[in-house]
């Protein structure tokens, strides 16, 4: 990556940054460009060249929220593999502590972010993150149940 890319990025990341700290404190439908730009220290345009739209920084920071999900959550996929594949079927359950206490966590961390998202959903294409949270989780178990997808 070439100095301009790293720039880029970064000043991406502080208006991302902005962003979230702004999500905190009120509903997204309140943050304004002019707050966001503030914060991070930017000026309108360059606002303007990573994103069209508030839409759009959502969408953007969803996206990373997801995937920081997602990995927060593989860490420990080949042991959560191998016991939906190997556990008896009336083992077969999610609802335990320690299944859904990583999950209620992270939600915990970005509750501010997830229910924004959820909010604004279809915007957002929350179906793919849906998705690929289902796969991740209950395709598994349907394979193991012989339901087809």
């Amino acid at each position: 990556m070439n100095k301009s890319e790293s720039k880029y990025f970064a000043t991406a990341a502080r208006m991302d940054e902005a962003f979230l700290a702004l999500l905190d404190k009120k509903n997204f439908a309140y943050i304004t460009v002019k707050e966001i730009c503030e914060v991070a220290g930017v000026n309108r345009s360059t606002f303007y060249l990573h994103y069209e739209t508030m839409a759009d920084l959502l969408s953007e920071s969803v996206s990373h929220m997801n995937e920081q999900f997602l990995a927060h959550m593989e860490k420990d996929t080949d042991a959560f593999v191998t016991k939906l594949r190997d556990c008896p079927l009336d083992e077969l359950y999610l609802i335990t502590p320690e299944y859904l206490t990583p999950y209620l966590g992270y939600i915990e961390q970005h509750k501010r972010l997830f229910c924004t998202a959820t909010e604004n959903a279809a915007v957002l294409e929350m179906d793919k993150s849906y998705e690929r949270m289902l796969r991740h989780v209950f395709t598994p178990i349907l394979d193991r149940y012989g339901v087809p997808e």
